[in-house]
């Protein structure tokens, strides 16, 4: 695919104009919020898994005011080339039909970019609890030793970042042994704190590096895309660099918040 058919591409404007100011956003209002700094504060008090409930609800949260009208019209226009969810389980107000008015597509798009948050932040819980889990029994870290190995691992999050849809598919497929895309609310946080969604051991290695231990996936090749049928590999908007942070991603802002909740709540203990 050429430079120029790529920028043309629906997916690549639709991550300019949408998917990328809203991550940004997302993460400066995450940043500014006194719901986080309570939610760190009390994470003894609630455990593990009432944090986490929480903070889903506060990420989700966050997203509505974020979208503008610019953001709507040019979802509007491209929204064939956008992935909606709908049915059963899933968000049913989340398609937004044949000619949906711009009110319509507002609904549509908040829910799915609501949607989107959400797996995106059960994607990082499923990598953190499955390797704190392989960290504990397979090395028998605890204390500050697990969380700063874990804390080092941010790889493991990060490796999913700049695959295609149907890679990501693969990938974790892979990994957890599910069919088909890993997709919220089917599977949700208590899924993984209680075990029942998991990365297992033999998945991950363990090697010393200069900064200390660090844990990794397996080594996987993901297969060919054929991205003139399925459109450009885009990397997560998450991955980008961070606004905020020198030398880090938003995703790594993302994953040491994660590493806060999990310390505050005895997970490391």
């Amino acid at each position: 695919m050429t430079a120029v058919a790529l920028a043309a591409h629906p997916k690549s404007l639709l991550y300019e104009k949408v998917y990328v100011p809203v991550t940004v956003g997302w993460f400066a209002a995450l940043k500014s919020s006194p719901v986080k700094d309570e939610l760190l504060a009390n994470a003894g008090e609630y455990g593990l898994r009432r944090t986490l409930e929480a903070f889903n609800e506060l990420c989700r949260s966050l997203v509505d005011e974020l979208v503008t009208e610019e953001m709507v019209r040019s979802a509007h226009g491209w929204r064939e080339a956008i992935l909606w969810m709908d049915g059963d389980w899933r968000h049913s107000d989340e398609a937004p039909g044949p000619d949906p008015t711009l009110a319509q597509l507002r609904m549509s798009l908040e829910a799915k970019l609501r949607r989107n948050i959400s797996l995106g932040v059960l994607e990082a819980v499923l990598c953190l609890e499955s390797a704190c889990e392989f960290a504990r029994r397979d090395l028998g870290l605890r204390g500050d030793a697990l969380r700063d190995t874990l804390q080092g691992s941010r790889q493991l999050y990060a490796s999913l970042a700049v695959l295609h849809d149907k890679q990501e598919r693969e990938r974790l497929s892979f990994l957890t042994g599910i069919s088909g895309y890993l997709e919220y609310p089917a599977y949700n946080y208590s899924h993984v704190i209680g075990g029942e969604l998991r990365i297992p051991a033999e998945k991950f290695v363990a090697a010393r590096t200069a900064d200390g231990l660090r844990i990794r996936f397996v080594r996987h090749q993901v297969g060919r895309i054929d991205e003139a049928v399925d459109g450009p590999a885009m990397r997560c908007p998450a991955h980008r660099p961070s606004a905020d942070r020198a030398g880090s991603t938003y995703n790594d802002v993302l994953w040491d918040l994660l590493i806060g909740i999990y310390q505050r709540s005895g997970r490391f203990e």
